[in-house]
């Protein structure tokens, strides 16, 4: 459905058309959508600006509003025309699009910072000089509103989002140490080239990915980064409470690809120590037993679900 925002002049008849939202293919107009978040992570926000008219609209400048008080924090602008926008502060920031001629089309990402769980939400104007006619038959809409629900940090999740600029990495539930409470923790790294949704978790709910043939042991380590597959590797560390006797010399792990299908099943010894630094399916270094605290550093062509056996 279009905003329709209409001329200043007195005729009710003459209106502007444009399209204000996250993507006007698939998106309400009016309405920002995000991507999965939770607490101390970040979530991104498509922004589109698309001219519906027949005709072209003159100085089109969309307002971001103060975040003073809010649990959203502005982090940063990417994409084809952040450079319209000025520069993101916590009390706000502007894009000034200029005229846009019929059918053209602005965008950009925004990446939110999350600071704290529960509901939040945010809503962006939109202005230009044909926009505000007080004698429109139709109800005028001049903004687009975000509604995301920020999930609580935890010891089993972290989602978030990872833009572009960052010489590294680093994802996942090692910031809580183990304990009685919390047996586990998975921590990715992958490409710092790699921009996307990511999701860390030591899932213990449902069915648990096992191999046929072998014991498995604690929850599984999922690592879901956007939609990839293959495209790039992932160095999982995990760390697992077990007893003080475990027998490192017989821990298997298998990893599982993002289908469900089995990747490889193996079990330590020298030989499958990763070759050199772009290796998949291996140990990037021996296992270690510290006390009751086994810890695994693998590296796998993509995302999946990893599980300990023995």
């Amino acid at each position: 459905m279009a905003i329709q925002l209409f001329a200043g002049v007195s005729q009710a008849a003459d209106t502007r058309l444009i399209y204000f939202g996250s993507n006007p293919a698939t998106v309400t107009n009016g309405t920002f959508t995000s991507t999965r978040v939770t607490a101390g992570g970040a979530t991104l926000v498509p922004v589109v600006v698309k001219n519906i008219d027949n005709q072209t609209l003159t100085h089109v400048v969309i307002t971001f509003p103060d975040l003073t008080t809010s649990s959203l924090s502005y982090a940063q602008l990417f994409g084809a025309d952040a450079s319209f926008c000025t520069t993101p502060a916590t009390t706000g920031f502007t894009c000034d699009f200029g005229n846009m001629p019929k059918n053209q089309a602005r965008s950009f990402n925004l990446v939110l910072g999350a600071t704290a769980s529960g509901p939040a939400s945010l809503t962006a104007r939109i202005v230009f000089n044909e926009s505000n006619n007080p004698n429109g038959g139709n109800a005028q809409i001049e903004s687009a509103t975000l509604n995301v629900v920020v999930d609580a940090a935890g010891c089993d999740l972290v989602a978030t989002f990872t833009p572009p600029g960052q010489a590294k990495r680093d994802v996942g539930t090692d910031g809580c140490a183990l304990s009685t409470t919390n047996a586990q923790n998975t921590h990715a790294s992958y490409l710092a080239t790699v921009v996307s949704t990511v999701l860390v978790e030591d899932d213990g709910v449902g069915t648990q990915h096992c191999p046929t043939g072998v014991s498995c042991f604690g929850n599984d380590s999922v690592v879901d980064i956007g939609d990839n597959s293959t495209s790039f590797n992932v160095e999982w560390t995990i760390q697992w409470t077990v007893a003080s006797n475990f027998n490192v010399n017989k821990l298997g792990v298998a990893h599982f690809r993002d289908d469900g299908s089995l990747d490889f099943s193996l079990l330590f010894k020298k030989t499958a120590i990763c070759k050199t630094a772009t290796s998949t399916g291996c140990f990037v270094s021996a296992p270690t037993l510290n006390g009751t605290t086994l810890q695994v550093i693998l590296r796998t062509a993509g995302n999946g679900v990893i599980r300990g056996w023995t």
